[in-house]
């Protein structure tokens, strides 16, 4: 039986670089968006200054969304390793059990 891809804990999916780019990107739009709200850049037809900021709220969005993910991935990580490394969760008892159960 062939079970899904499995997924490290110590693996943040890349989230914390898409954050990055989501917030370079957001800045950028921004940039423009106020370059267009002040001077009047782009004179195209339409609403382009609310498309830019509807696209610079969009960004910052998911820059913050995948932020928080890669901060819970981070988390999730340092409670793998204190589970690994705890002495008091290791399953000693069964073994001693069977051993006595054999003799």
């Amino acid at each position: 039986m062939r079970h899904g891809k499995v997924f490290s804990v110590y693996s943040d999916l890349r989230t914390r670089k898409s954050s990055l780019f989501f917030l370079i990107l957001g800045l950028i739009l921004l940039v423009l968006t106020l370059l267009q709200y002040a001077f009047n850049i782009f004179s195209a037809k339409g609403d382009l200054a609310g498309i830019l900021t509807a696209l610079t709220m969009l960004c910052f969005g998911a820059c913050a969304i995948l932020y928080f993910f890669s901060r819970m991935f981070g988390k999730l990580a340092e409670i793998a390793s204190e589970v690994e490394n705890d002495e008091s969760l290791r399953d000693d008892s069964t073994e001693e059990d069977s051993s006595k159960g054999n003799s």
